[in-house]
């Protein structure tokens, strides 16, 4: 797998009290590399003006271009095994390097299942991460 450019945009869906728990969740998880403080420091501007969701839940909306797409994937992927309540949607534009087109596509994973999905058209979970150079757990 080679360098990936990409723009995400992760929407975390949580009750106020799950999403507190956020930064300390991604603190300990061993993914992230060098991207980690740089995605805790958007979560932390992102999470001060959240977006009411059903169920007296919340959604952060986190947006960033990285240039290695792939650790912020990693890390995300974590942070889902170690909080199984959140609901987590990443939508990608991914490409190979700066020159090529753009990939874009969604993956997700809800509170009610632990595995994530693709709920983008034509595209499956094992083409997403093939793309991010990760494996979704099924």
């Amino acid at each position: 797998m080679g360098y990936v450019y990409g723009n995400l945009r992760v929407y975390v869906t949580g009750k106020p009290t799950e999403l507190e728990q956020v930064p300390s969740m991604l603190q300990a998880c061993e993914n992230g590399g060098d991207y980690k403080d740089w995605f805790l420091k958007d979560w932390e501007r992102s999470a001060k003006n959240p977006r009411k969701a059903t169920y007296g839940r919340q959604t952060v909306i986190v947006d960033h271009f990285w240039d290695n797409a792939t650790s912020v994937a990693k890390l995300l992927i974590e942070l889902g095994q170690k909080m199984p309540a959140l609901e987590l949607k990443i939508v990608c534009r991914t490409a190979y390097s700066v020159t090529d087109v753009y990939t874009r596509y969604t993956v997700e994973k809800d509170r009610d299942n632990t595995g994530w999905y693709s709920s983008t058209w034509s595209v499956r979970t094992d083409t997403a991460g093939f793309l991010l150079g990760v494996e979704f757990p099924k």
